[in-house]
C-alpha cells in the first residue's frame, strides 16, 4: 500500500501520475460501458420514483405550454448569504416569449450542480461542459 502512493515523488509528481492513469481508464471500454450502466440504472430509477425528474429546489414540473417558451437567460448578479454558513447566490434574469417583464430568480452553486447532472442523466450524449 505504501508503495502504491509513489512516496519517492513529489506531491505534483503523484498527482500528476495519478490523473494520467484516471484519464487512460476513462479512455477504456469497460469504463465507458460502466457509465452507461449507471446512466441506464439512474434512469430506471428515476423513471420508478416518481418525482425522480423534479429538482430539489423546483417544487413542480413546468412546461412550455403553461409557463411559455424561454428566449434568454442571463447572470445578471450574484449575492453573498449567510445560513449560517457564507454562500452565494446567483441571480438570472429570464426573459420569456410573449412576456414583455423578464422575472428574475436565484440559484446556488449547489442547484446548478444539481440541474447539469440531471441534464447529463436525461442527455448522456450531449457535450455539456464542467
Amino acid at each position: 500500500m505504501h508503495k502504491a502512493l509513489l512516496p519517492e515523488l513529489s506531491n505534483p509528481e503523484a498527482a500528476a501520475y495519478f490523473t494520467r492513469l484516471i484519464e487512460e481508464s476513462l479512455k477504456t471500454r469497460f469504463t465507458q460501458f460502466n457509465f452507461f450502466l449507471h446512466n441506464l440504472a439512474q434512469l430506471k430509477f428515476s423513471a420508478d420514483n416518481n418525482g425522480g425528474s423534479l429538482l430539489s429546489f423546483v417544487p413542480k414540473t413546468y412546461s412550455m405550454a403553461t409557463d411559455g417558451q424561454l428566449v434568454h437567460v442571463e447572470v445578471v448578479n450574484y449575492r453573498k448569504r449567510y445560513d449560517p454558513d457564507k454562500y452565494y447566490v446567483y441571480v438570472l434574469r429570464v426573459y420569456r416569449k410573449d412576456q414583455k417583464q423578464p422575472m428574475e430568480i436565484q440559484r446556488t452553486y449547489k442547484e446548478f450542480c444539481e440541474l447539469h447532472q440531471k441534464l447529463c442523466i436525461y442527455f448522456p450524449l450531449a457535450k455539456l461542459h464542467r
